[in-house]
């Protein structure tokens, strides 16, 4: 075989190889970083899907700038990294923004960094966030509704007023947002004008005032006991007496009784003797 056929024959073998290596390549797919939405304002929430993370069980995540954001598993409990269960290649965590700026996000094995995206972070959002009060002048004591709107994509809003505990309260402090919406309950045990703001947790979004009239509650006194007057009727006065001594006149009147008793006896006694002689 001469030397040209035998560098054909080996081109062609390799050409072979080569292409029946090239579906087995394309089929391993290399990890990549998806955020969803691309941009987010400050305060908001973003998807980022991490694949072809092959046989990892675990994925590491974590923040280019760990002051521009926060990461979390769950929606709940963000930090600058986590670590999120791969399955079937993929794992899946979410980003708040805190800073404006374009934020770049790792995943990696925990040692080596395997994949980025990037995420947008703009202005100081939600825009136009406003606070509604279901009564702007109520009393001491009296439940006031807050609703805060337009919160955009946050998933909860952070409520807090200037005033001590012992002052003012508002419950939840922390609210769920349902379609950029979320509520909470203001109460005042002291009259006074009182500031009312929402935020991400950082970033304040909106506040207003609300003034209490009225005045404190004050502790009620216990009352001392009461003597009931008894129902039973009182006792009968004693007779009044003229100063007459009452024993002795029974006593005589007895004995005049007696003496007649004996007289009148002594009157038939006689009379029977008498009729018996006759």
């Amino acid at each position: 075989m001469s030397t040209s056929s035998f560098i054909t024959a080996a081109g062609l073998v390799l050409a072979a190889l080569l292409g029946a290596a090239a579906p087995a390549a394309s089929a391993q797919e290399q990890p990549t970083v998806q955020v969803a939405p691309a941009s987010v304002a400050v305060g908001e929430v973003a998807t980022v899907t991490a694949t072809g993370l092959g046989g990892l069980e675990k994925a590491f995540f974590g923040l280019g700038d760990p002051s521009a954001g926060a990461l979390s598993v769950d929606k709940t409990t963000f930090g600058t990294t986590v670590e999120a269960p791969v399955s079937n290649g993929t794992a899946v965590v979410y980003f708040r923004g805190t800073v404006a700026g374009t934020v770049t996000i790792a995943v990696g094995t925990g040692e080596t960094s395997i994949a980025q995206g990037t995420v947008t972070v703009t202005g100081s959002a939600p825009a136009g966030a406003i606070i509604e009060l279901s009564t702007s002048s109520p009393k001491v004591g009296e439940a006031v509704t807050i609703t805060a709107k337009n919160l955009g994509g946050l998933e909860s809003a952070v409520f807090g007023t200037g005033a001590s505990a012992q002052q003012a309260a508002i419950t939840p402090s922390s609210s769920p947002v349902s379609n950029g919406t979320a509520t909470a309950t203001f109460t005042a045990t002291q009259p006074g004008t009182y500031s009312i703001d929402v935020t991400d947790g950082e970033t304040p979004l909106a506040s207003t005032e609300i003034t209490v009239s009225g005045s404190s509650p004050t502790p009620s006194a216990t009352p001392s006991a009461v003597t009931t007057p008894s129902s039973s009727a009182a006792p009968a006065p004693a007779p009044a007496s003229d100063g007459t001594p009452i024993g002795p006149i029974i006593a005589l009147v007895v004995l005049v009784l007696v003496v007649i008793g004996l007289v009148v006896a002594l009157v038939v006694r006689t009379r029977r003797k008498a009729g018996s002689e006759s």
